[in-house]
């Protein structure tokens, strides 16, 4: 199955996939390391409680008290990890980009990996994902449920280290026709969302997914 077909079949259930309210390299990496393990809706709260009480100032989120982070990470857990995170985050900013992450667009996409990857929650594949979002990468960035997916339709093969699995994957998806980053964008997060909801790690619900019929691991 060709990886455009499949998105414009979710295309088709889903809708156009909402965005999320991030604009640029330094608020990604705020919106990844603002909150562990919550879902969009609630990391979207917390996001929103950081812009309004530093307005993601480097230099405000390392001035502000414990209380005021906290009133963000608290929405999902381990609050005081998270609020540590974000003041790391603030001084890695200063201290290697004098304050402005946003540089790495302008750089070369291995440069700017390098440099992204140097904040807390950040790997390869989180870095790429930014980049692609912000249109300075060209090649589909996943996350482990849109992963999943794309293993299941028969792109890659699963290894025992996912890094190596992520490039299976990859190196399948290279021999696919090239795609836009808008396009890059909704195909993350349409096939995030089918993990997500039908695709699922354990007891996927193949009856209810709409690949089931070109997908070779369905068992619908």
């Amino acid at each position: 199955m060709k990886l455009a077909d499949a998105i414009s079949l979710l295309r088709k259930r889903y809708g156009e996939a909402a965005l999320p309210p991030v604009r640029g390299p330094w608020q990604w990496v705020l919106w990844e390391n603002v909150v562990y393990l919550a879902d969009d809706s609630r990391r979207a709260a917390a996001f929103e409680v950081l812009r309004q009480n530093t307005e993601f100032e480097p230099e405000a989120i390392l001035d502000a008290d414990d209380d005021a982070l906290l009133i963000a990470t608290s929405t999902g857990i381990l609050a005081k990890q998270q609020a540590g995170k974000l003041r790391e985050c603030a001084q890695i900013a200063l201290d290697d980009f004098h304050g402005n992450v946003d540089i790495v667009l302008d750089w070369p996409p291995i440069k700017a990996q390098r440099a992204l990857r140097q904040f807390p929650g950040i790997g390869t594949p989180g870095a790429e994902k930014i980049l692609m979002f912000e249109g300075a990468f060209n090649q589909l960035a996943l996350e482990s449920n849109g992963l999943r997916v794309l293993l299941r339709l028969g792109f890659g093969e699963e290894q025992r280290a996912y890094a190596a699995t992520y490039k299976s994957v990859r190196e399948a998806l290279g021999t696919q026709a090239p795609i836009q980053c808008a396009e890059l964008t909704q195909a993350h997060l349409l096939l995030r969302q089918l993990g997500q909801e039908v695709c699922t790690r354990t007891k996927p619900n193949c009856d209810n997914c709409t690949l089931s019929r070109q997908c070779p691991s369905s068992s619908a």
